[in-house]
């Protein structure tokens, strides 16, 4: 649903799909306008694949094809940022349009319900959420 929203409407200027990436029914559109992504999949999710592939009666893609498609559409920085946090990994295609930033975080032992287990996810994507806040009243 997050995706959704991100991909067909212009009312966030942030979103977050937590333990979800892009499915190759629900593609980004021409009309989809540039929007902060911060993308956080398991390594271990049995429910949604970070491989991709069919799951829930809907094929996902791959997790970071998810993430570079988003980048690519908003023109970021073709090559990410990238950090470990821990043995976790976090992708950041930054330079996007209209000062947005795409994110990519994979963490490795992560399930589907990763972020009920690691309060400080939602800690960042609050932060994340603050920031484009904070951008978008600035303009």
């Amino acid at each position: 649903m997050v995706n959704k929203l991100g991909i067909e409407t212009t009312h966030f200027k942030a979103i977050a799909p937590i333990v979800s990436q892009l499915m190759k029914s629900s593609l980004l559109l021409e009309k989809t306008q540039p929007v902060s992504v911060f993308q956080i999949n398991g390594a271990a999710d049995t429910t949604i694949p970070i491989n991709g592939g069919p799951k829930l009666g809907h094929v996902f893609l791959d997790s970071y094809e998810s993430a570079v498609l988003w980048a690519n559409k908003f023109n970021c920085n073709k090559v990410p940022e990238i950090s470990s946090l821990g043995e976790d990994t976090l992708y950041v295609f930054q330079s996007c349009d209209g000062y947005k930033e795409v994110r990519y975080l994979r963490v490795e032992n992560g399930q589907h319900n990763l972020h009920w287990k690691d309060q400080n996810i939602l800690k960042e994507v609050w932060i994340f959420f603050k920031r484009f806040l904070s951008i978008q009243l600035l303009n």
